[in-house]
């Protein structure tokens, strides 16, 4: 069993976000275009904006209430320990300080990364509301995080409309003490391998802050009708390709050479996995040498073992591949309180997947290259 664990990859959604964070921590020529909490035609809470429903308030991350017993063994045992059922009253386990220190308690947990409501964007609509959205939450996560430092370790959500607020907004972060950023490469109003986003990484290298690129799949539309009627095959096409998707978002990065022109600055592809990657790397490679050789000075793989870190919660077969990915590259993450998530069982997952490896290796990637990315100290 692995002695330390500290998990790289942890969540707050939206639907757990507190009722009066807005009021609290919204700039206030913004608060009256900010989310609401509103009750819908079914008696439940929404969250709100200009009369449309957001997200059900206390739902999983996929936006539906708790499904009961047998659709997730996962979920399930999420929900032995009383998470959704909880939500169901507003009592939000992931977002409450002391709740959410006993679940890693439960867990066996060092502390986690905390990744929050990135990807609002889309729902939202409007890029000067998600600018806001984005700043009250760094501004509460900060408050959050501050009940036990170096076990909420909190990452700013940054939007994605243009460089220049995006920079502005790291910068606001770094004074915060919000230990890195989440940005949502797949849906940039611009592609991110452009060097628009130039003030972007300069702005994250200057404050020390490494950049998250999570891992968001293809977009779903949950509440289409073949959705709704097909919910558990639908969910499982989806989650096929979820994490492969980032593949892009890797090649848009080691290609782009924003690499190159900040070598300071890491990256990490959140919740993406492993086994997919030393294949892109190789096909990444043999590109380099046949046609992109003039795009960026180096091999895109040494880019990635320089400054790319990935996260995964449960895999095998991809550490088979270690001198390729290079070991101080992966992070292992929990995903609480997802349906991937392996909480409230991390140790018993790590064991079944990592248990073959050298005690040290092991060590690295459960401990000590997210404490050591994230400047934890021991």
């Amino acid at each position: 069993m692995a002695n330390k664990i500290f998990s790289a990859d942890g969540h707050i959604d939206f639907p757990y976000l507190p009722l009066d964070i807005f009021d609290k921590y919204g700039d206030p020529d913004l608060r009256d275009r900010m989310p609401k909490a509103v009750p819908g035609d079914d008696g439940q809470l929404y969250w709100t904006l200009d009369g449309r429903a957001l997200f059900k308030i206390g739902a999983t991350s996929m936006g539906h209430s708790f499904p009961k017993q047998g659709f997730s063994l996962r979920l399930d045992r999420i929900n032995e320990a009383g998470f959704f059922d909880d939500a169901e009253e507003h009592v939000f386990h992931a977002a409450v300080p002391e709740l959410r220190l006993k679940d890693q308690e439960l867990d066996g947990l060092e502390g986690e990364v905390i990744y929050g409501v990135l990807g609002a964007d889309t729902a939202l609509g409007d890029p000067e509301v998600t600018a806001g959205v984005y700043r009250a939450y760094n501004r509460w996560l900060a408050d959050f995080c501050s009940e036990a430092p170096g076990r909420l370790v909190g990452l700013a959500c940054i939007p994605n409309a243009d460089p220049e607020t995006a920079a502005s907004m790291v910068r606001e972060a770094s004074t915060l003490g919000l230990k890195g950023a989440d940005f949502h490469y797949q849906t940039a109003a611009k592609p991110a391998w452009l060097p628009m986003w130039d003030p972007l990484w300069d702005a994250l290298q200057e404050c020390g802050m490494p950049i998250s690129f999570h891992a968001t799949g293809q977009r779903i539309e949950t509440n289409s009708e073949e959705y709704v009627a097909n919910q558990k095959l639908a969910l499982s096409v989806y989650g096929v390709d979820f994490q492969m998707v980032a593949s892009r978002t890797l090649a848009g990065a080691l290609f782009s050479g924003m690499c190159e022109r900040f070598p300071n600055l890491q990256f990490v592809l959140g919740e993406s996995g492993v086994g997919w990657i030393p294949y892109v790397l190789e096909r990444m490679d043999e590109a380099y040498h046949d046609r992109y050789t003039g795009l960026v000075p180096q091999l895109p793989s040494d880019y990635w073992r320089r400054q790319g870190h990935t996260t995964f919660q449960n895999e095998s077969s991809a550490f088979r591949m270690l001198d390729i990915l290079g070991e101080e590259s992966i992070m292992w993450g929990a995903d609480y309180p997802h349906m991937d998530s392996v909480w409230p069982e991390s140790h018993k997952f790590i064991e079944r997947t990592l248990g073959h490896l050298d005690e040290g290796v092991r060590t690295r990637i459960t401990y000590d290259n997210a404490v050591g990315l994230y400047g934890l100290g021991n």
